[in-house]
């Protein structure tokens, strides 16, 4: 008999408020508004070629993305999200299918919701 688990993914968004702050008394409100904008088109460009990499089996290509992931998601204080694309680009090293597509589907669940968080705040205080 075939048994059917239902797994809980319970990833959360962790947003490192003092880096967001350093950002903002650095460069002023608006200018680090426009950084961490751009950094967050960065990600999704890196993301989108993560995925394509990935599905073209060019492991090795897709830890230098992942790695870009990480590094500047950790600069614009989004916690988790690094945490989870370094943890893809250890996957990726490897040669397991099953951890490489469960790291970078979790990076991506996790991108998702952290860019829109940050980009968006007054969303996600109202959920």
């Amino acid at each position: 008999m075939t048994r059917i688990y239902s797994l809980d993914r319970t990833d959360s968004v962790a947003l490192d408020t003092t880096a967001i702050m350093r950002l903002e008394v650095a460069l002023g409100a608006t200018r680090s508004r426009e950084v961490m904008t751009q950094a967050c088109c960065e990600i999704i460009e890196k993301m989108t070629q993560v995925e394509v990499l990935v599905g073209a089996q060019d492991y090795e290509a897709a830890v230098r993305y992942a790695r870009g992931i990480a590094s500047l998601s950790g600069e614009i204080g989004l916690v988790e999200f690094s945490k989870a694309a370094r943890a893809a680009a250890d996957c990726l090293r490897g040669s397991d299918p099953v951890a490489i597509a469960a790291t970078t589907h979790r990076m991506a669940r996790l991108g998702e919701a952290s860019l829109d968080t940050l980009l968006h705040p007054e969303a996600s205080e109202e959920i």
